[in-house]
């Protein structure tokens, strides 16, 4: 044989033992626990769904699945750590809007690309936002607020969970189309922007009815208006975008689940297998949606799609708002 056939048959022969140990490898997954990376603080409405996730898919793939928080810069310190990580199915990283759409149409600056560095698994769900206002303020419809707003213009502050965020977003979306006249303020988290609501430490912000609905319902704060075409059952009373006029906030905040580009084609149809489970389970749908959220489901591709559209779309908004060029 031939020096060059020899190379030949020895990089053949690589590439097969290569290939049987991927296969051997997904065929044996899990054989430790795999980590859920969330790009959120504990105990917000994020962090609360991924456990929820956790705990189904613990029992399904007989190995601890465990939920890691790494938040900041609206989600994309955790994206990166998940992006970086082997793709071996023993990370999984629960996105979001923020991290997998709006922070790339946005220019937000990152060392991974949502889709070239990422395998998509599964639509998890969506979630309309809320604007909220502390009752103090004495607002209780939009039309209240602009009012208010051109009586006391460049006095209003909203706070949100971050610069960048898909609530900063939307909140930049409806002062630009509604007309309102409010300064932003980002806290470390979307759940340190809601309690200074609450405290009325900034009189508006921008929410999830999930959170939000229980200081509405006991009058610490007013609910202004739903993004989104559909009321949701947890406030009935507030009017959705179509109805308040601002067509623009037909928006939805959604999460999936994806993991790092090249995690074995059986593992991610495994991972899509069980979390559909998961999904269908009547507990885990019921608790969803008392929260105000459409479960998700779908293939791999379905996701993907997904994935792309909404990146076009928040392109187009931040092209029409001129918020990245802020």
């Amino acid at each position: 044989m031939s020096e060059a056939l020899r190379r030949l048959a020895g990089g053949l022969l690589a590439l097969l033992i290569a290939g049987l140990s991927t296969a051997a490898a997904a065929q044996a997954w899990p054989a430790r626990p795999v980590r859920i990376i969330v790009p959120n603080s504990a105990g917000g409405i994020t962090d609360v769904n991924a456990r929820r996730l956790a705990e189904k898919l613990s029992a399904a793939l007989g190995q601890q699945v465990v939920v890691e928080n790494k938040p900041g810069a609206s989600g994309t310190i955790g994206a990166s750590a998940a992006a970086k990580a082997k793709p071996d199915g023993y990370t999984v990283f629960f996105g979001s809007t923020s991290s997998l759409a709006l922070s790339p149409a946005l220019g937000v600056p990152t060392d991974y690309d949502p889709l070239k560095s990422f395998d998509p698994v599964i639509l998890f769900g969506s979630t309309p936002m809320l604007v909220i206002a502390h009752p103090a303020l004495g607002v209780s419809t939009v039309g209240d607020l602009v009012t208010l707003s051109r009586r006391r213009p460049g006095t209003l502050n909203y706070g949100t969970g971050g610069s960048t965020s898909t609530n900063h977003f939307v909140g930049e979306v409806f002062r630009r189309v509604a007309g309102v006249d409010m300064t932003h303020v980002p806290y470390k988290s979307i759940t340190q922007a809601l309690m200074a609501v609450v405290s009325n430490e900034v009189p508006l912000g921008v929410d999830y009815p999930d959170t939000s609905a229980e200081f509405v319902r006991a009058g610490k704060l007013k609910a202004l208006v739903v993004t989104g075409s559909r009321r949701v059952d947890l406030l009935p009373g507030v009017p959705h975008a179509l109805e308040a006029g601002i067509p623009q906030l037909d928006l939805l905040g959604w999460v999936g689940i994806v993991v790092p580009a090249g995690t074995p084609r059986d593992i991610v149809e495994r991972l899509n297998l069980e979390i559909g489970k998961a999904l269908r389970a009547p507990d885990l749908r019921e608790a969803m949606n008392r929260a105000g959220w459409e479960v998700g489901g779908g293939s791999p591709g379905d996701f993907g799609g997904l994935m792309r559209s909404e990146q076009g779309r928040w392109a187009k908004l931040v092209q029409m708002t001129g918020i990245a060029r802020e």
